[in-house]
């Protein structure tokens, strides 16, 4: 839509970001509307257009329209959707229009946005023309559109609307700083980056003659001048003459026909000569004498908008911002458009839908109440994050249910009309707690679809949005059988709290004393952690070890036995001596079998290596029992054991290893007559440890007598 071609070259200066980062950022701490939120215009005839293509359920153009809004509810923008007027153009794209606000699907859309509490306007003349000079006069931040025609009409800062699937997105995606699409990242496109850029060099003027030369909405162009021709001669300036001359001789209308003859005969040169270089070539073109249609010239540069006529007052056209999200009546249209608009259903899918919604709203309201605060008491606006001087606003239930809470018709009769005493009304959503919305902060992370935006992850409380929403539920559709009898796991209840990222900034100014425990948490336990840290680089540089009489106390504590039972009876019962538990006994090599004598000579004057010694009683000894020396017991040729302590345990060691092998069984396979068996000789064999006598075994078992 729009001139053919500019959008080709206008993506060069076309800047993917965060809509996130932008409505945070330069909506919400720049406060440059003193509304605490991003102010986006949006061309609802585009909306439109894409509804048509959506297929899915009971509705499937209000389908798309609901969840595009959710899409902007969850931030903290205000926008404004405009509808075509009844003075616009009768004839655009070569097609006549019909007449505004008759369509259903624009009533179905104008009561969603009612619910949502967005703020809604019919032009004058066309949608993009009053959304340009909006953006012009500063009453909006951006116009949201797919047509490059908002620019040739004045405005300064275009979005484009978000969807990978957009045929203008698809060779021009938005990307985010990990080089992939994502549905937070769009192009903005701003007109100081257009008339900067070398390569493009393109005023509003020059937009207007590039779209007169190549074709547009109202006319089909020049034969045979493209956007590259157009392009070049929209750089020499002719398009910045075309429009001062416009604006300046459009009453003396002879004087303008001797200033485009002259203008014509200009261009013309330029074509054949190429004099400036912005052309790829010297071409044989020329302009036709009735070159440009005033008609369009004039669609262009003075379109019909509500500054029209004669200015009118400021008040008329800026923003109010002074509906609140309704969401007892979203659910009640969820239940009259969608196929599940049941009550079970409906409860689901808005703890993905609405609560993040409602939660923003709440915040960006209650960010106003401190703005609101610090201005009585200092009367100056704030413009940056500032926590409140008389303690946090934050999230309370009265807050919740004054910015979410809507009577009904009958009920606000009836304060009217009816006399109910003086005495306290009930409110229709109990109020619970200090602060039921928001109730800690569990994290922290900055992740690329928000440009690296600084977030808290914080728990929300939906009990109270549970409440509200589902008082405007009426009961008109009934849960469908399989939904009833469906064994899939419930998802969250209303009782359960709700995980949600919110932008640091925002919670700092409602809840500054929530943060500043975070973060003094977060401190904490950077500090230990770099302690702990430090302590094993430390060590493992200088390869530091304890003193050595703390290693000999940690070896004997970790080689302590475990007490009988008896002994750790009387410990619990404090009839212990630990006066003489811990004497020393006997010191006993613990595994001889590998230690050398050399060793053993060496450890009582090195208490390094005591820790292969155990020198308190042994507790797994009976009274009486002695140490048996078994010195020499085998003498043979093999190296003789040393003196080692004989237990129960060495004794059945000794039958395992002692102990006779059956005689392999000879095989039954015959073996072939003619082959010869080799004999081994008696050195030869293999060398076979002689087996301990059973008498030997016999005399260790029995007692001492």
């Amino acid at each position: 839509m729009g001139a053919p071609g500019l959008w080709d070259v206008l993506n060069k200066v076309g800047k993917s970001t965060s809509i996130v980062r932008l409505a945070v950022v330069d909506g919400f701490e720049l406060n440059r509307s003193r509304r605490r939120a991003y102010r986006i215009g949006v061309d609802a005839s585009i909306w439109f257009h894409h509804a048509t293509f959506s297929k899915q359920g009971e509705s499937p153009e209000a389908r798309g329209l609901f969840f595009r809004l959710v899409f902007l509810a969850k931030l903290p923008i205000i926008p404004l959707f405009v509808f075509d007027g009844r003075e616009r153009p009768k004839i655009k794209r070569g097609s006549k229009i019909g007449k505004s606000g008759n369509h259903p699907r624009e009533r179905q859309f104008k009561h969603l946005l009612d619910a949502f509490g967005m703020e809604w306007r019919e032009a004058r003349g066309e949608a993009e023309a009053e959304l340009a000079y909006l953006n012009q006069k500063g009453h909006i931040d951006a116009v949201m559109t797919d047509d490059c025609d908002a620019f040739l009409f004045g405005a300064r800062t275009v979005i484009k609307n978000i969807s990978s699937k957009l045929s203008g997105n698809k060779n021009n995606l938005a990307k985010n700083s990990n080089d992939k699409a994502d549905k937070y990242h769009t192009m903005v496109y701003k007109i100081e980056d257009i008339q900067n850029d070398p390569s493009i060099s393109l005023s509003r003027g020059g937009m207007i003659l590039f779209a007169l030369l190549s074709g547009g909405d109202y006319h089909k162009g020049v034969d045979r001048v493209g956007k590259k021709i157009a392009h070049g001669l929209a750089r020499c300036g002719f398009g910045i003459e075309l429009l001062e001359a416009y604006e300046n001789l459009r009453d003396c209308k002879d004087e303008f026909r001797q200033f485009l003859q002259q203008w014509r005969m200009r261009v013309n040169i330029e074509l054949k000569e190429n004099s400036q270089g912005c052309l790829l070539h010297r071409t044989s073109l020329s302009l036709p004498d009735d070159f440009p249609n005033l008609d369009v010239l004039e669609y262009y540069t003075n379109p019909v908008h509500s500054g029209s006529g004669g200015d009118q007052g400021l008040g008329s056209i800026a923003l109010r911002d002074q509906k609140n999200l309704n969401l007892p009546k979203i659910a009640q249209l969820c239940e009259q458009y969608f196929e599940w608009g049941y009550r079970a259903k409906i409860m689901e899918r808005f703890v993905t839908l609405m609560w993040p919604c409602a939660t923003m709203h709440v915040l960006r309201r209650a960010a106003l109440e401190v703005d609101r605060q610090n201005q009585n008491a200092s009367d100056t606006s704030s413009k940056a994050p500032v926590p409140s001087s008389q303690g946090d606003v934050g999230t309370p239930a009265s807050l919740v249910q004054r910015y979410l809470c809507f009577a009904h018709r009958e009920d606000r009769y009836e304060d009217v009309f009816v006399n109910k005493g003086t005495g306290p009304r009930p409110s229709a959503v109990p109020v619970v707690g200090a602060n039921p919305l928001i109730c800690k902060i569990s994290g922290s992370r900055q992740h690329a679809s928000t440009d690296g935006l600084l977030e808290y992850k914080v728990e929300v409380s939906p009990v109270q949005l549970v409440r509200i929403a589902d008082s405007g539920i009426k009961g008109t559709r009934q849960a469908p059988p399989s939904a009833e009898g469906s064994n899939k796991p419930k998802k969250a209840t209303e009782t359960d709290s709700l995980p949600m990222w919110v932008p640091a900034s925002i919670l700092s100014v409602v809840h500054p004393s929530m943060v500043k425990q975070f973060i003094e948490k977060e401190a904490e336990k950077t500090t230990k952690t770099k302690e702990k840290r430090k302590a094993r680089e430390q060590t493992r540089i200088t390869g530091s070890a304890p003193d050595e009489e703390d290693m000999h106390t940690d070896l004997q504590r970790s080689q302590t036995r475990p007490q009988p039972q008896s002994q750790l009876k009387s410990m619990a019962m404090g009839d212990y001596d630990w006066n003489t538990a811990f004497e020393p006994g006997h010191t006993a090599v613990l595994d001889p079998w590998f230690t050398s004598d050399a060793l053993i000579s060496q450890a009582h004057t090195e208490r390094k290596r005591s820790g292969f010694f155990f020198t308190l009683p042994n507790p797994d000894r009976e009274d009486g029992e002695q140490y048996v020396n078994t010195e020499a017991m085998i003498n043979n040729d093999y190296d003789s054991e040393v003196d080692r302590p004989v237990t129960g345990f060495d004794l059945i060691c000794d039958r395992i290893l002692t102990k006779k092998r059956k005689p392999v069984k000879q095989s039954k396979k015959p073996r072939p007559a003619n082959v010869d068996i080799p004999t081994r000789a008696m050195d030869e064999r293999p060398f076979k440890k002689q087996r301990i006598s059973s008498r030997i075994l016999d005399a260790l078992d029995a007692p001492e007598s």
